[in-house]
């Protein structure tokens, strides 16, 4: 699976080679591991743009802009990765023109980004003007990958790949909560240093109600929803478990919402404990594409 380890800039001649490995792998896990990698795009930007956050206001910046170069090869690498194949991540090559175009219009939103990130990594530093620059950007570009990754979601439901509308659905869901783990903590940063505190705050709320219904259906099934109860018992006790975490960690959001603007040492605490659910969640995508 797409590890949180950077696994680096490949080349367009490793690809072929791993493309080539990628033809031994079943349709149906295709499938999953590519709504795990389309959505893991999603989660990637916000990801990029809290680490650089936390890097602009000095807290853990070492950390964090080294957490910034890895999710930018990361990203980098599933651009080509969805399209032609990987052996690393179990992909094929994408066939459905469809989704060929989704995929296109990632690729050519991205460069708005990539370019002042790779200036900050290049750097190793930036400034707080040019993270609030990058919010917006992050915002349109994630909207597009989630778009791109339902469009997958729908296009390989019930088809001759032999996933299931209500797995794939149930994946791509799980698959977003990463997102809003990073998604949160990068609000509640920007909270600091932003004075568009109403939209912040707003947009946190919003994270915050969609993280508590997500997870509400992953736990017990949304059928109208095509989200399926935990197939498994380990499935079960790894949204379990995020839901301990989630409980812990909720009254500090909230209070963030309520205009209790975090300080570093508070965003240091929700950002590890965020980082633990996101760890959870990657092993709960990696469970669910499995069964």
């Amino acid at each position: 699976m797409f590890g949180k380890n950077s696994v680096g800039r490949l080349t367009a001649a490793v690809f072929g080679v791993l493309a080539t490995a990628a033809s031994a792998v079943h349709a149906d896990q295709d499938v999953l591991n590519r709504l795990d990698v389309a959505e893991r795009q999603g989660m990637l930007t916000q990801r990029m743009v809290k680490s650089a956050c936390f890097a602009a206001r000095g807290i853990g910046a070492d950390l964090h802009l080294d957490y910034l170069a890895e999710a930018h090869d990361q990203f980098e690498t599933s651009l080509l990765a969805l399209r032609e194949g990987s052996g690393m991540l179990q992909l094929l090559p994408e066939t459905k023109p469809s989704l060929l175009m989704a995929q296109r219009r990632v690729m050519d939103a991205w460069p708005e980004m990539d370019r002042p990130i790779k200036a900050i990594i290049r750097d190793r530093t930036t400034s707080t003007e040019t993270i609030l620059e990058l919010q917006p950007i992050s915002l349109a570009i994630k909207a597009i990958a989630e778009d791109a990754a339902q469009r997958t979601a729908m296009a390989y439901s019930d088809d001759a790949s032999g996933a299931s509308f209500t797995q794939n659905m149930t994946v791509d869901i799980a698959a977003r909560q990463r997102t809003l783990t990073q998604n949160m903590v990068k609000q509640a940063c920007l909270m600091g240093i932003s004075d568009d505190l109403s939209t912040l705050t707003a947009d946190l709320a919003e994270a915050i109600n969609l993280f508590d219904l997500s997870l509400n259906a992953l736990q017990n099934g949304l059928p109208d929803a095509g989200v399926m109860a935990p197939p498994t018992d380990e499935i079960a006790k790894g949204l379990s478990l995020v839901k301990t975490e989630w409980t812990a960690l909720k009254p500090a959001f909230q209070a963030a919402v309520e205009g209790d603007v975090p300080e570093a040492e508070r965003l240091i605490v929700m950002d590890h404990a965020a980082e633990k659910m996101l760890e959870i969640m990657d092993e709960v995508v990696s469970l669910y594409s499995g069964i």
